[in-house]
């Protein structure tokens, strides 16, 4: 769009058509038509766009430049500053992108989106300074076809504010955005979000557990088990009450689900299972508390329809449990502010094979796969829902280095016991494989900004087979806001901190 207003304003400082001849309008309509494809197509036309962007600018910039070449001195003084500032235009858009994405494999990863902001930001300005000097010279258009002098007045007052709009606009931005994130990480504080947490009490779901009760800007209403995960309903929902007691939170009541999902035979790893049940080998006194006597979905119900406030819940496990409430009564949907769901993997491999169940399945996700019929009830739900896939807990990769970060600070029950769970899980550590899968999710409810996000439409393949579970992109799938990358680093030291809290 930069290009195209570019050609107009030349069309306007050079009336008589020496830098617009006819075939450049046919040249900047292919350039128009590809963007505007590339725009409507979504996701699949982001390359058509850019295509279309840069085949504009580079033929454009090229045509200009031999113009301005055969122009006399006199014309070419005039006008210099405006040719090399359309011909900058694709150098740094291409500049921009690059920079964005080698600061984001650094360690100043989060910033290479504000980073190419402001990159090609300098071509606008650039261009409409140069705009000025070529209005305000004199005997730019010669004889009559000057422009009458306030017309001069009003474009070179048009182009200083330009000019201040396109500089302020970065800091004016950054300054904004930081406002806004002061303001969101205040909010809770006043006003504790009600928070169901529905799990199946694997490590990672219990050191998301950790997580949640050590957060001030959430109120813990129940935990719901998951027995279509990886621990067996019972045993879940006994290390649930043992955890919970240990950090002097076993006044959360804390419910078991059904152990078989709405639908098919998918089913975690037995020998998975048989580590979960027995808390990885991480003893616990039991608590002294009892179980809910109501089931996992009729606690979620019952919390829901008791809130005064709009309840958030985070599904950490298969989506089961929430599932069968939403079948039971639809008008919960209503009451529910938002999901947080960690699951899927949109652009990214799956992780199901390999798992030494003899799966082939490289789509899939574990938690989308155990239960895909639940997964696309929650989806269709009109919810409004956050997916934290592979594509986002990829770039969080539990370390070792954390680890003895963990160690050597550990301050509290919760960070105690997080770090016994880590510690009993060295080798899954060492493998490589470990990821803050639940944990991000959950981290996430105190800071949204610790992701990137992207708008899509994603159904979930229900069939058995190879691709059972899989979300994929459809224009007929439900509308879903999409984690696909993270902070590792912002997120350590929001998670060793609350820990310590």
């Amino acid at each position: 769009m930069i290009g195209l207003c570019s050609l107009l304003l030349l069309v306007y400082l050079f009336p008589d058509g020496r830098f617009s001849p006819r075939w450049l309008w046919l040249h900047a309509g292919l350039g128009v038509t590809l963007m505007v494809v590339g725009l409507l197509a979504g996701d699949d036309g982001w390359a058509v766009m850019m295509a279309g962007m840069v085949f504009t600018l580079l033929v454009g910039g090229a045509g200009q430049t031999q113009r301005f070449r055969r122009a006399d001195a006199s014309l070419r003084a005039q006008a210099r500053p405006v040719v090399m500032a359309v011909v900058a235009l694709p150098i740094v858009f291409v500049l921009g992108i690059v920079s964005g994405i080698v600061l984001d494999g650094s360690r100043f990863a989060g910033h290479g989106a504000l980073a190419n902001l402001h990159l090609q930001l300098v071509p606008p300005g650039f261009l409409a300074l140069a705009l000025a000097w070529a209005v305000l010279r004199h005997d730019l258009w010669g004889g009559e076809e000057r422009p009458h002098r306030r017309s001069l007045r009003l474009v070179a007052v048009a182009v200083g504010l330009a000019v201040l709009v396109i500089v302020g606009l970065p800091f004016g931005l950054s300054a904004w955005t930081a406002r806004a994130s002061a303001v969101a990480t205040m909010l809770p504080a006043m006003r504790p979000v009600p928070l169901i947490v529905d799990a199946d009490l694997a490590h990672d779901d219990i050191l998301a557990l950790l997580l949640v009760v050590q957060q001030t800007g959430v109120d813990v209403r129940g935990v719901t088990v998951s027995g279509t995960g990886e621990a067996h309903c019972a045993a879940g929902v006994r290390n649930a009450l043992a955890v919970l007691n240990a950090v002097g939170r076993a006044d959360i009541p804390v419910a078991c689900g059904r152990e078989t999902p709405l639908s098919g035979t998918n089913a975690f790893p037995d020998d998975w299972r048989a580590s979960a049940d027995n808390l990885y080998g991480v003893y616990l006194p039991p608590a002294q508390s009892q179980p809910s006597e109501l089931s996992a979905s009729e606690l979620l119900l019952a919390t829901v329809r008791a809130s005064n406030e709009r309840t958030v819940v985070l599904t950490l496990g298969p989506l089961t449990n929430l599932a069968e409430s939403l079948q039971t009564d639809p008008a919960i949907a209503d009451k529910i502010q938002a999901v947080f769901v960690m699951g899927g993997a949109v652009r990214v491999e799956g992780n199901i094979a390999g798992s030494g169940m003899g799966l082939t399945n490289r789509t899939a996700e574990w938690n989308i796969w155990a239960d895909p019929e639940a997964a696309q009830i929650v989806l269709r739900s009109g919810i409004p829902l956050v997916l934290v896939p592979l594509d986002a807990t990829r770039h969080v990769p539990v370390t070792i280095g954390f680890l003895q970060r963990l160690e050597a600070d550990r301050r509290t029950p919760a960070a105690e016991l997080a770090y016994r769970l880590l510690a009993a899980n060295e080798a899954f550590i060492r493998s490589g494989g470990y990821q803050f899968w639940d944990v991000l999710t959950a981290a996430l409810l105190a800071d949204e900004g610790l992701a990137r996000y992207q708008p899509m439409r994603l159904t979930v393949v229900q069939d058995e087979g190879p691709e059972s579970g899989r979300t994929v992109a459809a224009a007929d799938g439900a509308p879903v806001r999409v984690a696909t990358w993270a902070d590792g680093a912002r997120f350590e030291e929001l998670f060793l901190r609350t820990l310590n809290r």
